[in-house]
């Protein structure tokens, strides 16, 4: 029997054990990610890492003011928008995934309850689809930028090409994915996944074979896992790591400089 609150279906249309399978595959992707991780903090050095946990505080307040709301780099015209909505599409996408992780796997699991129901879970989907679609239009620039933009020092490379080519494969089948879901387990709250919805009503004015598009939507899911798997694992060693290495120079820089400043008073 379907509910009538709204709520989170996970592995819904997937078939029975697929969650541990996931898990096993998980588990490489994830041992690079963190190893990758852990390179990149050691050259810090144990000391400075310490004092850097000692100055949590001022560390945050860098970190929001600068590198969460991004205000120097929103700062120029040409391409603030690109960077802005690329970041916040990617940010606001990994913190539904996670929000789904958390759901799922430990609060259902381990307490009975989920926070993705009601009315928050309408306002996440909604909130996800309108956040893709920033996400669609920062990457339609990068590619603008990259490919014809006539820019030399920015001309295309194979890792950015990757890069751009795992994002927008990330993002469209999520769309994908979530169209499909609606068309099969058809649910009155899916018009708030507006993206999905749109893509589920065309599929019902097609009627596309619900056995075939079952079979899609199952491809799809491993696809979609895989290659956002491999992004996330790869993330430390690719040009996209500066988003991190950046993170740490705005939290570490941050504070640093006001000790400084404390000092010369």
């Amino acid at each position: 029997m379907v509910s009538d609150v709204p709520v989170r279906e996970t592995y819904g249309l997937m078939p029975h054990g697929t969650e541990i399978v996931m898990f096993i595959v998980l588990l490489p992707f994830a041992a690079l990610f963190i190893y990758g991780v852990y390179s990149r903090l050691r050259i810090y050095g144990r000391e400075f890492l310490k004092e850097a946990l000692l100055n949590l505080p001022r560390g945050v307040g860098f970190l929001f003011n600068y590198a969460f709301l991004q205000r120097k780099i929103a700062s120029e015209a040409k391409s603030g928008v690109m960077h802005v909505s690329i970041y916040f599409g990617i940010l606001a996408l990994l913190i539904g995934t996670l929000l789904v992780a958390l759901d799922y796997d430990i609060l259902q699991r381990f307490f009975g309850f989920t926070i993705l129901k009601g009315d928050f879970y309408l306002l996440y989907e909604l909130t996800l689809d309108i956040m893709g679609l920033v996400l669609l239009v920062g990457l339609g620039l990068l590619f603008y930028r990259r490919l014809l933009g006539g820019e030399i020092r920015l001309r295309p490379k194979l890792e950015y090409l990757f890069i751009l080519a795992g994002l927008l494969f990330i993002t469209v089948t999520g769309y994908l994915l979530e169209g499909l879901r609606l068309y099969l387990l058809p649910r009155w709250w899916g018009q708030w996944s507006i993206v999905g919805y749109w893509i589920s009503n065309i599929l019902t004015q097609i009627n596309a074979p619900h056995q075939a598009m079952l079979q899609t939507y199952q491809a799809l899911w491993w696809a979609h896992a895989l290659v956002a798997f491999t992004m996330v694992a790869l993330l430390p060693y690719m040009h996209l790591s500066h988003i991190m290495v950046s993170a740490l120079n705005v939290y570490f820089g941050g504070w640093m400089h006001e000790q400084m400043k404390d000092k010369r008073r």
